[in-house]
């Protein structure tokens, strides 16, 4: 109803007779303004199917057409960009029933064409740069790194091969949409195509929104320049800021009425995203002008910063009386929220982590607890069968099936200790393998991942497996090491009972990066590690003005999804790479007011660091670990180091034991000696 609208949102649904961009801010009822326009344009007699509503996702879509179902009685046809394209392949005879081909099976085919061809790049990175080389088959090769430059040389061949399997990827979806729509078979088709999230539109689906203005077809464009957070994966910031340029004739509206945020949270942030220079340029008004003060709380590691965090949720729940799903921790990246994870589950905290995999549910995580349990339950076939190929032994799928039929129901394991002589050759070698890498139970959890993580070299194996994930990998890993310097069997009951804590899906706290929070809103939100490098986190290889000020915009995005309650934390230093790494605080802090500047600050507290462990004063000046030190080992026995990588109890130590024996172990493991006589 017209009345419902405030006077920006009836500017925006009433206009007419132009292409329009509405710059939405967050939390200025962006999707009520565009349910409200759509019906109205069919109330005044556009028929539905005359109408087109893109939106970035499946679920976004169907939010759309359930409140125009509410409000109208029917809907418009609405959808992605790459289910819009399907249907219009599908309806001009082009779609030919090939096989629509995902993430998983691109990465496949491209690790086959790059058998071919010397090293320097991984399939990930080749098939991230593939999509750029598509999106920009004009810039010149010398401007790709070894990623885009063998991305240009398999590109024809990659084609190829999705011709002849008869299949196509989603990026051809939308260039075939692109050849259909520039070609004049969709002219008069649509009377207006409303596209949401416009921001993070890349040059190809430009083109086909320009191609359909062309036809005829008002544009009505929905985007926040300030939330472009995606430009890492093709979306192009200009379409947004060259609207009237791109779309002649063309009006432009904003919606700045923010019904979220508290007049506190939108200072700051606004503050914050003006120092940008790419930009439209507006300023959030609060509707909501009471409300507490941001708190930003400093740390002396990152451990105790996951502490604090998991310390700041349980009072939110116990003693403010927060619902725990209406509670974000929203961090920088995946990794950062390891820690924070295991400080909650100590707690006893039940959360749910959107957009990517909980703790408890990481490959590694799951390959390490089972081998603990089979150290524990010999009897458990599951655990034996997860990781006896885990790092690889030569016990595959066939061969562990074959033993699992020979054992007749007996547990493996025990089975196999008691038969390893009546198996064949080869698949005798490789269980005997097993049993001396498996040995007898360790007695602590320490021991037991150390045995796991070093001498059988599963550390090793998974940095081979998945180079890209590693770093994050080992930050899953770190979160048991911290915690495992107790009996093997109370270490299992404890973390036993705390992997429940990511299960619980509706009543839980939630964590999500900032990319995967957007769109959604918490009435307390907490921002952890808001150092210099880690937000805002400048990568090799890319223009840094353009970098600084995309992170600028992610950590707007982060700072707008609170309702009531925002508070920052970050660390003196942070394990990185293996690393200790000495931090300051970000930049955005001081920025956005909240540190020696125009905002007050409540309740900072910087704790020193903590005092380090002997193992973890490595590769110092003068260090403990230096080249030349003696160090004891609990199965290798004595050695003499020969060289130090990183830093920390994470650091990897190369060691020329005594027996002669060289290997690279984790410095957690080792105990100093000092330097020889």
């Amino acid at each position: 109803m017209v009345d419902a609208l405030n006077p920006e949102q009836e500017a925006a649904a009433c206009h007419r007779g132009s292409h329009l961009l509405l710059v939405a801010g967050a939390g200025t009822g962006k999707t009520r303004t565009l349910v409200e326009r759509m019906a109205r344009l069919v109330e005044e007699g556009i028929p539905p199917d005359r109408l087109l509503a893109i939106t970035f996702t499946n679920k976004a879509a169907g939010e759309l057409r359930e409140r125009l179902l509410q409000r109208l009685g029917r809907s418009v046809p609405s959808g992605t960009f790459h289910g819009t394209a399907l249907r219009w392949l599908k309806a001009h005879g082009q779609w030919r029933n090939r096989s629509l081909y995902d993430d998983r099976d691109q990465l496949q085919l491209i690790t086959g064409l790059l058998k071919s061809l010397p090293g320097g790049a991984t399939p990930q990175a080749v098939k991230s740069a593939l999509q750029q080389v598509r999106l920009h088959p004009h810039l010149p090769r010398p401007d790709w790194d070894r990623a885009g430059q063998i991305a240009q040389e398999i590109l024809p061949r990659y084609l190829d091969r999705l011709e002849r399997l008869h299949a196509i990827d989603f990026q051809g979806l939308l260039e075939e949409a692109c050849a259909v729509v520039e070609s004049g078979q969709l002219d008069g088709l649509y009377a207006e195509v409303l596209v949401d999230e416009f921001q993070d539109t890349d040059p190809l689906q430009h083109r086909i929104l320009k191609a359909l203005a062309k036809g005829g077809t008002q544009i009505m464009a929905v985007g926040d320049d300030d939330q472009a957070i995606y430009g890492w994966r093709g979306a192009d910031l200009m379409g947004i800021l060259r609207f009237e340029q791109d779309y002649p004739p063309a009006d432009v509206l904003k919606l700045t009425e923010n019904y979220r945020s508290t007049e506190p949270i939108l200072a700051a942030a606004n503050a914050l995203i003006a120092r940008n220079v790419e930009r439209r340029g507006k300023t959030l008004v609060g509707q909501n002008r009471q409300g507490d003060e941001i708190r930003v709380f400093g740390h002396g590691d990152d451990r105790q910063e996951a502490e604090g965090v998991a310390a700041l949720a349980a009072k939110l729940v116990h003693t403010e009386s927060y619902a725990p799903q209406n509670i974000a921790i929203l961090a920088r990246t995946n990794a950062q929220l390891r820690p924070i994870e295991g400080a909650l589950n100590t707690r006893g905290l039940g959360y749910r982590l959107l957009g990517g995999t909980a703790l408890f549910d990481t490959k590694e995580v799951r390959d390490l607890m089972a081998y603990l349990r089979l150290w524990a339950n010999p009897a458990s076939d599951p655990d034996f069968l997860r990781i006896a190929n885990r790092p690889r032994r030569g016990l595959g799928a066939k061969a562990l099936e074959k033993i699992q039929k020979a054992s007749a129901g007996s547990p493996i394991l025990p089975w196999l200790q008691s038969n390893v002589e009546d198996l064949e050759t080869r698949a005798k070698k490789a269980v005997k393998r097993f049993l001396d890498d498996f040995g007898e139970p360790p007695t602590t959890a320490l021991e037991a991942l150390d045995r796991v993580l070093e001498e059988m070299g599963y550390l090793e194996f998974l940095a081979a497996e998945d180079p890209e994930r590693f770093e994050s990998r080992q930050a899953s890993i770190d979160v048991l090491v911290h915690d495992a310097n107790k009996e093997l069997q109370a270490f299992l009951e404890q973390w036993g009972l705390a992997a429940t804590g990511d299960k619980a899906r509706g009543d839980g706290l939630r964590l999500a990066t900032c990319h995967a929070a957007k769109g959604l809103e918490f009435d307390a939100v907490i921002l952890p590690g808001w150092e210099e490098g880690m937000f805002p986190m400048i990568r090799d290889g890319a223009d840094p003005h353009d970098q600084l000020e995309e992170e600028r915009r992610l950590a707007y995005v982060g700072m707008t999804r609170a309702r009531h309650r925002l508070m920052i934390t970050w660390a003196q230093r942070r394990m990185s790479r293996g690393q200790w790494q000495d931090a300051r605080p970000s930049r955005f802090l001081r920025e956005s007011g909240l540190i020696d500047g125009a905002l007050p600050v409540r309740a900072v507290q910087r704790r020193p660091p903590r005092a380090m462990d002997p193992d973890e004063l490595l590769d110092q000046e003068g260090g403990a670990y230096a080249p030349g030190f003696r160090v004891d080992h609990e199965t290798f026995g004595e050695g003499l180091v020969l060289g130090v990588r990183g830093m920390g109890a994470t650091a990897s130590i190369q060691v020329r034991f005594d027996s002669g024996e060289k290997k690279t172990i984790r410095a957690s493991f080792l105990k100093p000696l000092g330097y020889p006589d």
